[in-house]
């Protein structure tokens, strides 16, 4: 990839550019309700990608995402553990605009599937189910060049139009669609990106 920053200018992507990006997002959240009910969620998504700049600023690219979530519910009646799997894939187009010769922000343009597994377990009874993800998203980010070859960069949130159909014990269960606008930090990754 080509990021070239220099404090006279910064002219960010050149043609030709490769960049990789190991993006990471880690969630550990425990709720206490006062209706007497616990909630520990651990959760984990590694989505690495690749880009290629086609122009000044912009760049296309795809990436590989997996995730692992865990649920543990504890009410006064009873207790369910559930976790689950994902693996997918995201093309994506990203804009950057510069801020100065160390910062730009930037808008990603995503769109995904994600084809999921997990088992849920209710006072000895259990079941297991599966979905498919389809994903439309748009993502705001900030970029900052540690020098010319490393950026760290941080996506929080964004606006993500999704259609999931789910199976239990292999029979189809639900499907569905949702559009959501989102800041939570449960959609915060944070990431590292090499320019070659």
């Amino acid at each position: 990839m080509g990021v070239r920053f220099s404090p006279e200018s910064l002219s960010a992507f050149q043609r030709n550019g490769c960049p990789f990006s190991p993006d990471c997002a880690i969630r550990l959240n425990q709720t206490d309700y006062e209706a007497a009910l616990s909630r520990e969620v651990f959760a984990l998504n590694l989505r690495p990608n690749v880009g290629y700049a086609i122009e000044e600023n912009l760049m296309l690219g795809v990436g590989l995402g997996y995730s692992y979530n865990e649920t543990t519910t504890d009410d006064s009646v009873n207790n369910r553990d559930q976790t689950a799997n994902g693996v997918g894939v995201f093309p994506f187009i990203r804009k950057y605009f510069n801020i100065n010769n160390r910062f730009a922000f930037d808008l990603t343009g995503e769109l995904g599937y994600e084809h999921s597994w997990g088992t849920n377990y209710t006072v000895g009874e259990g079941y297991e189910s599966t979905a498919n993800r389809f994903e439309a998203s748009i993502r705001p980010g900030i970029s900052y060049f540690v020098s010319d070859h490393i950026a760290l960069n941080a996506q929080l949130g964004g606006i993500f139009y999704q259609h999931t159909s789910r199976k239990v014990n292999g029979d189809l269960d639900t499907r569905y669609n949702s559009l959501v606008a989102s800041l939570q930090m449960e959609q915060f990754y944070f990431g590292i990106n090499f320019f070659l």
